[in-house]
């Protein structure tokens, strides 16, 4: 099967996955702490770690699943997941200072560039 097709099926239910979950844990929770998106950050974090221990390792292997779970369901469910394992990758390598300005960096651009497009819209 096409490459895209896996991540497109895996992707669509990653998505479905964290909006399920959300819901769920919004009707449990009553606060403004996002909850919902704190869970689905950590689990798709801990099921794409699992895969870098098992799956990754064994390259070619398993490049179905990979496609589907890896790169589609945690995509899907929390690109988080895909950051966590830069970031694990990077400290591994030796690179901590690399993983740290990477952290800060995402974060602060990503609020920035939420930011401005907000204030552009704001101002259209």
């Amino acid at each position: 099967m096409n490459n895209l097709v896996l991540i497109f099926i895996g992707g669509g239910l990653g998505s479905i996955t964290r909006y399920g979950l959300g819901t769920f844990i919004g009707k449990q929770v009553n606060s403004i702490f996002p909850w919902g998106t704190l869970t689905a950050n950590v689990f798709a974090s801990f099921i794409l770690g699992l895969l870098a221990g098992f799956i990754f390792q064994r390259q070619g292997e398993f490049e179905t699943q990979r496609m589907i779970i890896g790169i589609g369901f945690c995509g899907g469910f929390s690109t988080f997941s895909t950051f966590s394992l830069e970031i694990f990758e990077m400290i591994r390598n030796g690179n901590a200072m690399m993983a740290i300005l990477y952290v800060v960096g995402s974060v602060v651009a990503s609020l920035l560039a939420f930011w401005a497009a907000h204030l552009l819209l704001r101002g259209a």
